[in-house]
């Protein structure tokens, strides 16, 4: 079943299927949510950067960092493949 979406009338109240609804909403909170890691988690590689040009520790920072990235990338692929099932691409 493929599912068209019309960009230029992109009412989220207009969807009738409340579960492609649900899916519509979950794609677009986990590509922001991963957006916002992927920011976050350079900010804080960012401060590690800087303690390690001090020469202070640095490890707890650097490793909170790449969590903390890697889990925007995850969030993010997830949006991606949620959206391609949505499509109908397999």
């Amino acid at each position: 079943k493929h599912i068209v979406i019309n960009f230029l009338n992109c009412n989220p109240y207009n969807y009738i299927n409340t579960r492609n609804n649900m899916v519509n909403y979950k794609w677009y909170f986990y590509s922001i949510l991963g957006l916002l890691l992927i920011g976050a988690g350079l900010c804080v590689f960012g401060e590690a950067l800087i303690q390690k040009i001090n020469q202070e520790s640095y490890f707890v920072l650097g490793t909170l960092s790449l969590v903390i990235f890697n889990a925007g990338i995850c969030f993010v692929g997830e949006a991606i493949f949620i959206r391609r099932k949505q499509s109908g691409f397999q």
